[in-house]
């Protein structure tokens, strides 16, 4: 399938599970005098209790990001007990989810804890295994990460000419290979959350980024100097200000086999995680600032050369 032309997304999969897009173009028609093919992102994925796989796509010409993979926050009405709490919105809940509470404003992960029982209605009382610190209050969000696209698969797509970042990825436990990253005014790849929309959870589990090519991006220099655009590829948590989060929620991530030719500030940027791996990168890096930024991260660094296929 091609889409030459949306006035929004190109694909908006809404509480849609285990989507498959294959051979995939969201690209202006040759010869076209448009600017732009979408005004918003080619894919563009809210909710599902499994990722999506998407192989052999590829995205030119947004007005926005080529993925986005996250889920919407829910928010405590009121705590009832230390392991009852009354949520708002219809999001899905089961017995078994694992709901993520964070404190908006700092980005601090209150509690992660599993769901026992969930009630009825626009409202719905859900309770929980463990007790909630009293930190939990009215307005507290509530991320679902059984919900929020675990065991995505992003392979062999070509990312290049849009104004946005490539992959944004709120989601876990999934993959992106052999793709190519050319030309972007943003980021690459981006690793974090989004508190102005929240959109999350806070922290991306278990990923791996492999066999991956990045030039020319992010490629507009104004935007360098905000911190969701200071790398090629960005690992990060976010407070409400967009200033650094507290927690270190990103765990088990890992970048190998990867080319990039810095334009940014760095590289790689890895803050608020534990655990990252960056093995067999080659990098081409901008004269006068080194490849690698951190902030408040675990992470351990191999096979670094400066010979980029």
């Amino acid at each position: 399938m091609t889409v030459h032309a949306a006035p929004c997304a190109a694909v908006l999969a809404h509480e849609s599970s285990a989507l498959l897009l294959e051979r995939l173009t969201v690209a202006r028609r040759p010869g076209s005098s448009r600017w732009i093919s979408t005004n918003a992102d080619a894919v563009h994925c809210q909710g599902g209790r499994r990722g999506p796989q998407i192989v052999g796509c590829r995205f030119e010409g947004m007005h926005d990001d080529g993925i986005n993979l996250y889920v919407h926050a829910m928010r405590v009405v009121e705590p009832r007990d230390s392991r009852t709490i009354v949520v708002d919105g219809a999001a899905p809940i089961e017995t078994g989810d694992v709901l993520q509470f964070v404190d908006a404003d700092s980005g601090a992960v209150l509690a992660e804890t599993k769901v026992e029982a969930v009630g009825e209605g626009a409202q719905r009382a859900v309770q929980v295994a463990e007790e909630l610190p009293d930190a939990v209050t009215a307005g507290t969000a509530v991320y679902n990460r059984s919900n929020a696209l675990p065991g995505f698969r992003i392979d062999s797509c070509r990312f290049h000419d849009f104004r946005g970042i490539g992959v944004r990825l709120k989601a876990s436990a999934g993959i992106i290979a052999d793709s190519r990253f050319e030309g972007l005014s943003g980021c690459g790849l981006w690793i974090a959350n989004d508190p102005g929309w929240s959109e999350g959870p806070l922290g991306s589990r278990d990923v791996e980024v492999v066999g991956n090519r990045f030039v020319g991006t992010p490629g507009d220099t104004s935007l360098q100097a905000w911190p969701h655009s200071a790398a090629t590829v960005m690992i990060e948590l976010f407070s409400g200000d967009d200033g650094p989060a507290a927690a270190r929620a990103h765990e088990r991530i890992v970048l190998r086999d990867n080319d990039i030719q810095q334009t940014a500030r760095s590289a790689v940027f890895v803050g608020g995680a534990s655990d990252v791996v960056i093995d067999d990168l080659r990098v081409q890096e901008r004269a006068g600032v080194s490849w690698l930024a951190t902030r408040g991260a675990d992470l351990r660094v191999t096979g670094i050369s400066g010979d980029i296929r």
